[in-house]
């Protein structure tokens, strides 16, 4: 639970001592008019009522300083769920395209740059304000986000040198190449799931990560496939 803030502390002081001065004020001029001990009654039960607002007021204070921490974490959830699906929904794009036929006509340089941008606000999002158990798989799903990246980038540049037979060749290998890039998108999907099923007590909406046909060709090639008896 969030501390009270010194103006809330203040506030409930403030409260305590105005009705314990009217509690005072009562019984002074009852006791003038009346017998003492109906003056000294008055003063006790001002007293009591005093202890019982201030409490009630911290109670209140408290509660709303936990309501509006618990709706501002439920923010930072709902935030970092939806960009990291957006940087898995890029770099995944990326793939698929990286697994068409060498020449097909997709750009791979352009999506690299979108799943870049993407990459730059994983980055930019201060960690610091998320819930502590959607830490992990965040930082983690970023790192792959990160290395799915870079390897499409370094296979991608590797076609494009000045040595045309080499470019060629490494086209003709770039389907075994992006084995690895595979299996780490197929870990960061795992790591995407973590993630929503731990921000399910912040109210975050599930999403569900787009099967592109090709990833999920190679994923179930690379699946081990049982030994017949």
């Amino acid at each position: 639970m969030k501390p009270l803030q010194l103006d809330d502390v203040a506030k409930i002081v403030l409260v305590t001592l105005v009705i314990m001065v009217i509690a005072s004020g009562i019984g002074y001029l009852l006791k003038h008019v009346l017998y003492g001990e109906l003056s000294a009654w008055v003063q006790a039960v001002g007293a009591t009522l005093a202890i019982v607002v201030g409490f009630t007021v911290a109670n209140n204070q408290a509660k709303a300083q936990q309501d509006q921490l618990q709706s501002e974490r439920a923010a930072v959830a709902q935030a970092a769920q939806l960009l990291a699906f957006e940087a898995l929904e890029t770099v995944g794009g990326r793939l698929e395209a990286a697994l068409m036929p060498p020449g097909s006509g997709k750009i791979l340089s352009l999506q690299g740059d979108r799943t870049t941008e993407m990459i730059l606000a994983l980055r930019e999002f201060e960690t610091s304000r998320l819930p502590a158990v959607m830490l992990t798989p965040f930082i983690r799903l970023r790192s792959h986000v990160y290395a799915i990246n870079e390897r499409i980038s370094e296979i991608f540049d590797s076609e494009e040198t000045s040595n045309p037979e080499k470019n060629k060749e490494n086209k003709a290998r770039r389907h075994a190449r992006l084995k690895s890039t595979v299996r780490v998108r197929k870990e960061a999907v795992a790591l995407f799931e973590e993630l929503q099923e731990a921000a399910k007590p912040f109210g975050v909406t599930p999403q569900t990560p787009t099967i592109h046909p090709r990833v999920a060709d190679y994923e179930h090639d690379l699946t081990p496939k049982p030994h017949s008896l």
